[in-house]
């Protein structure tokens, strides 16, 4: 635990300086008149070192802290406020030019990467005493259901319109370009994810991927088709894994080594069906 909460308190501390260092620079800069560059070293290292005590203190209070920053609203808000700032270096960018931006462009991007960082040292925590108390654990590897042909036709479009949206905003701000670029990743990793081979762990608290814990709370139940083995999951933003049957080496074998832990349902009964849900799928984000 004192490990932990020190490992918590230094990512904690950093995301701090990384988010907060650039506004608070420019306002030091405007009321001393110092460099920027060295002001911002001094800011980033100062807040760092206030943001590590202060979550020193305030994990210390927490009964486990490693489970209330995995997820739910605190670990939220690692990621969206770096990414409201790397918003923010978009909107600069476009009145005041590059330099202005990048401050805020370098903190958005550092302070999301301590923010997940964070998350993960959380997570491993959660994981390693869920793995130390399960009896049945399986591993195995699959590849994702092949993304549906009007799905790959949409990515197609984005591709598209996302060089089209980039080659119109080059000549007034490169910056601005991040946006379009970013849409491009998304959609091309939709055309190739398919045929990526994932190792996937059950443990008796839940299902664990490539980004982390996925507790069986967060799945309503499992079922088997003809071609895929899906997993009805509950929670924003993960809707259906579903895992090509034939890409899994002992598909009996996972079947009971799922249905100890969750309930299996009948083709097309899927729990989680709903407008959102449905929007969920179709982006892909399960």
């Amino acid at each position: 635990m004192p490990a932990l909460r020190t490992r918590l308190a230094v990512a904690l501390g950093a995301w701090t300086g990384a988010t907060a260092a650039p506004l608070a620079s420019l306002a030091l800069v405007e009321m001393a008149g110092t460099p920027f560059v060295l002001t911002a070293a001094a800011t980033v290292l100062a807040l760092s070192v206030l943001g590590t005590g202060f979550a020193w203190v305030a994990l210390g209070r927490l009964d486990d802290p490693a489970a209330r920053f995995r997820d739910g609203p605190p670990a939220g808000l690692l990621i969206a406020v770096p990414g409201a700032e790397l918003v923010g270096a978009i909107a600069v960018a476009a009145f005041d030019g590059i330099a202005a931006a990048l401050p805020f462009a370098l903190g958005g991007l550092a302070g999301a990467c301590l923010g997940w960082g964070a998350m993960r040292i959380a997570d491993d925590a959660v994981l390693r005493r869920k793995r130390a108390a399960t009896d049945h654990e399986f591993t195995f590897s699959a590849r994702k259901t092949p993304t549906p042909r009007w799905r790959r036709a949409v990515a197609v479009a984005a591709l598209a319109g996302a060089a089209v949206w980039a080659a119109a905003v080059w000549s007034l701000t490169p910056w601005a370009a991040a946006a379009p670029a970013v849409l491009a990743i998304s959609e091309a990793w939709t055309l190739v994810e398919g045929r990526v081979t994932r190792r996937y762990e059950l443990t008796d608290g839940g299902l664990v991927t490539r980004f982390g814990h996925l507790p069986w709370e967060h799945f309503d139940g499992f079922e088997l088709t003809a071609d895929a083995v899906v997993l009805h999951g509950n929670t924003w933003p993960f809707g259906r894994v579903e895992l090509a049957r034939d890409s899994v080496d002992d598909v009996d074998a996972l079947v009971d080594a799922l249905a100890r832990h969750l309930p299996r349902t009948t083709e097309g009964d899927d729990r989680s069906g709903s407008a959102v849900g449905g929007l969920r799928d179709a982006l892909a984000l399960s």
